[in-house]
């Protein structure tokens, strides 16, 4: 029984904002924000108020946290007590292919690799890593 879901087509994108334009850019200090994106789906169950626990690892190991986002901890089934970037939470009807976007703003990037992690009911589900020069 299938009872968390399955990530695709994750994405972790890294945003310039130059007069009133936004495009993809691969340089830390460039950056204005990630774009988050990926899609859920489960074809065996309904989730009433579910959500995604989202993990934004940065260059130097540390979790991309803040107050704005409601960033805290969350257990895990395999790794214990770990440290989250944002949660989303929704609705969900059985077998629909469900889109999720969102923005995470950080006033400085940092160079090097960053990891993005899914995890549904403590078990990771997904990830992509974005490399900034």
């Amino acid at each position: 029984m299938l009872l968390f879901f399955v990530a695709s087509e994750i994405s972790l994108n890294a945003i310039e904002t130059k007069r009133e334009k936004e495009q993809e850019t691969f340089t830390a200090k460039r950056a204005d924000k990630f774009v988050v994106a990926f899609l859920v789906q489960n074809p065996i169950h309904d989730f009433s108020n579910t959500e995604i626990v989202t993990v934004v690892t940065q260059p130097n190991g540390q979790v991309l946290q803040s107050s704005d986002w409601d960033a805290g901890t969350f257990e895990t089934k395999k790794q214990g007590v770990k440290n989250f970037t944002r949660k989303v939470k929704f609705d969900y009807t059985k077998g629909e292919q469900r889109k999720i976007i969102f923005t995470l703003e950080n006033e400085k990037f940092q160079k090097g690799t960053y990891t993005l992690q899914l995890w549904h009911q403590g078990i990771l589900i997904g990830q992509a890593v974005k490399k900034l020069i």
